[in-house]
């Protein structure tokens, strides 16, 4: 949101937004690297189990901020433009990306 806010509302970039940015993305380089993106089964306590790829989790973990800030730049935009009630939309915008985002993770993701 920090870089949307700063090309399309001219605010300015704060410390601690940089320092979100660059922890966000050495923790999807350090998990990204971690295992080498294997998939196998292995075995804890005698049950058997699948091991799926890192990039599952990167990809969740780059996808839930950029839906986030998109959802706040839209209600930036609307809260701007029309006289509908910004928190009636956030929380109708929130309910329905929380909803999109669990049905990634339980359907899309193996």
């Amino acid at each position: 949101m920090a870089v949307i806010g700063r090309i399309v509302f001219k605010e300015a970039i704060r410390l601690h937004h940089l320092i979100g940015l660059i922890l966000l993305l050495a923790c999807a380089a350090i998990i990204s690297l971690s295992d080498g993106g294997k998939e196998g089964d292995f075995e804890i306590l005698g049950k058997k189990e699948h091991k799926i790829s890192a990039i599952y989790a990167v990809g969740m973990a780059l996808l839930c901020p950029i839906t986030f800030a998109a959802q706040n730049f839209i209600v930036r935009i609307v809260d701007m433009s029309h006289s509908y009630n910004p928190i009636d939309f956030r929380i109708a915008s929130q309910l329905f990306l929380n909803g999109v985002l669990i049905i990634v993770s339980i359907f899309v993701i193996p």
